[in-house]
């Protein structure tokens, strides 16, 4: 069995040794298979919207933001879009479309990260909103609330050493004492205050990857009327969850997005069960905007349905599991390759789209993006049927295309 750091830690390889996790780099050949099933259905199934109206209808949700300049053709071609289908939307609407969405989502802020910490009041920062939702009072003035952040040692080196020198209450959710090699690949729990530099150290974050102290980015944060005895014990029933065979594996639920994943598959009364005592879950992620981070918001609402209370690493989680990866490297590829911000909506879907199909090469994907923004709309949707048959690999499918529309030049390299 993988040790729980391994599964997750770093996603452009496929440590788990199969393609759900959208690790294979099917640059060339033959299109693998995903684990439980003969070929994983396409995951996108709102490709080409005919109008605003079809685009909120088959979505069940408003696009977080959009430009009302933009018209009805703009939006069918998706170029205008500022922003596209989340991996939460397609989670709920695909694999569990005859049941109500139990999880509410919101993005709380746009923001750079803290560059040292957090400022004196004057120099408020963008960013401090976050911190306002997480640190507001409870609906129940009797209530005392408690705001924590899990966080990822295996991505954050020194993290057990700088957490006892914090003077916050944390604990690790692994038992330690049979094995204490797991510390440092493990996830801890901590619980914080306003003030504190070790919060400031969470809300920080370092491009290079060359200080660790800054940590965003390295886990989510929770906050809940829950102690932290008690929500030490409600979180470690996540740390293993058992697949379809009733074999438990480790979960990196402390992975930005991913108990977010599983929730949105899970039955309501799991997601009851998760968001017991107020509880509201934020994850940073990268903004299609270099530089920024927006964190996501999760709460939910009581539900009486009867259902299991623990969720299931089953295929329908695994897929959930693979589309919010795959967004995430595909919102950093964007970011980091797209120079036009209007382009990088589009350009997000297109990336994060092949990826769910297998295919991540870099080059392949930014070829990609070209091609379909000069393809008409026919053609587009027999590009993404053809790209997710399972029967072409990616530069044969390219060249087919840009041969028969006449876009040859819009491809790299040999063979054009």
């Amino acid at each position: 069995m993988l040790l729980p750091a391994e599964m997750f830690h770093r996603p452009e390889r496929n440590l788990c040794g199969s393609t759900w996790c959208g690790a294979s780099n099917r640059s060339s050949g033959t299109p693998k298979t995903s684990i439980g099933a003969a070929r994983m259905p396409p995951i996108f199934p709102f490709a080409n919207p005919g109008t605003t109206e079809d685009f909120i209808a088959q979505t069940r949700c408003r696009p977080i933001r959009r430009d009302p300049s933009c018209s009805d053709d703009e939006l069918r071609r998706g170029m205008a879009l500022s922003k596209t289908v989340e991996p939460w939307q397609i989670a709920q609407a695909l694999l569990h479309p005859e049941e109500n969405e139990t999880v509410t989502h919101r993005i709380l802020a746009e923001a750079p990260p803290l560059l040292t910490g957090l400022q004196a009041p004057e120099e408020r920062q963008p960013i401090e909103d976050v911190l306002d939702a997480l640190f507001s009072s409870p609906a129940d003035p009797d209530q005392t609330w408690h705001v924590y952040a899990l966080l990822d040692a295996a991505r954050s080196q020194g993290l057990p050493a700088r957490l006892d020198s914090s003077d916050l209450a944390h604990s690790c959710l692994y038992d330690l004492k049979d094995a204490p090699q797991l510390a440092d690949g493990a996830p801890w729990l901590v619980e914080l205050t306003r003030e504190a530099a070790f919060t400031g150290a969470c809300f920080a974050h370092d491009p290079e990857r060359d200080d660790p102290r800054k940590m965003l980015g390295a886990g989510i944060f929770l906050a809940s009327a829950l102690p932290p005895d008690a929500m030490k014990r409600h979180l470690k029933h996540y740390t293993k969850l058992s697949d379809e065979a009733g074999i438990a594996q480790y979960f990196r639920l402390q992975e930005p997005g991913m108990l977010d994943a599983l929730l949105c598959v899970s039955d309501p009364a799991a997601v009851t069960k998760f968001f017991q005592a107020g509880m509201q879950l934020v994850y940073p992620r990268p903004a299609l905007e270099p530089g920024l981070w927006e964190f996501v918001a999760l709460t939910a609402g009581r539900s009486g349905t009867e259902g299991a209370a623990i969720p299931r690493l089953d295929r329908p989680a695994r897929i959930a599991l693979a589309l919010f990866v795959n967004d995430t490297r595909a919102r950093n590829l964007a970011a980091e390759a797209i120079s036009a911000p209007d382009a990088r909506p589009f350009a997000h879907y297109v990336f994060a789209r092949m990826m769910q199909a297998g295919f991540d090469h870099a080059p392949r994907l930014l070829e990609t993006h070209r091609l379909l923004c000069a393809l008409p709309e026919e053609a587009r949707t027999a590009f993404w049927a053809d790209a997710e048959s399972g029967v072409f690999s990616p530069r044969p499918l390219l060249l087919r295309y840009a041969n028969r529309y006449g876009c040859l030049e819009l491809l790299d390299g040999e063979n054009v």
